[in-house]
């Protein structure tokens, strides 16, 4: 009875050894294949990893016309810059975003947010919260903008710019997607 007590303790023993070796084989395939992919990820080596992302406007109240930028190349802005210019030409602004914009992976692009006001009087607006669609693709982008709970003021005669940030990070689900602002003028009453 003690010998075959013995032998089952050996048996187990040796079962255990087995099933830690096979873990432990296991685990460390996982860990090296997670290591390689996210080196992929930080060299930016994953073909077609980022995201398309497209910038829409609603307003209520404001009859103005946003326009998105790049900036110009090699001009250095500060993300949430604002100002009020007497003209565009004073901006340092690339081409017109028309489409979407492709965002890679851990990076950050930023835009700029240009406004003009032709008008005789300043035009003073606020951004609502940006929704973005569809939203099981919101985890990974992110947008540093202008619906931050400020009333923004467009001087008469002039043009208005605001320094955007979007960047992106893998996500569970991620892919194409729209950040929409809505823009909403304030009434003359409350202008004063």
């Amino acid at each position: 009875m003690a010998v075959m007590r013995r032998r089952a303790v050996l048996i187990l023993a040796n079962h255990r050894g087995l099933a830690a070796l096979l873990f432990l084989t296991l685990l460390l395939g996982v860990l090296l294949a997670l290591g390689l992919a996210a080196g992929r990820l930080a060299r930016g080596q994953e073909a077609g990893r980022g995201v398309n992302i497209r910038i829409a406007w609603e307003k209520q109240n404001f009859a103005l016309e946003p326009r998105v930028y790049l900036p110009r190349a090699g001009s250095r802005l500060k993300t949430w810059e604002t100002q009020g210019v007497a003209s565009v030409s004073e901006i340092p602004l690339g081409r017109e975003l028309k489409s979407p914009l492709y965002v890679p992976y851990l990076k950050e692009q930023q835009v700029i947010l240009v406004i003009e006001n032709p008008g005789p009087a300043p035009v003073r607006f606020f951004a609502a919260p940006h929704l973005a669609s569809p939203p099981e693709h919101s985890l990974g982008p992110r947008f540093r903008c202008l619906c931050i709970h400020t009333v923004f003021s467009i001087p008469s005669r002039s043009a208005w710019f605001r320094v955007l940030e979007l960047s992106t990070f893998p996500a569970p689900k991620s892919g194409d997607m729209t950040f929409t602002h809505t823009l909403i003028g304030l009434p003359e009453m409350i202008r004063r």
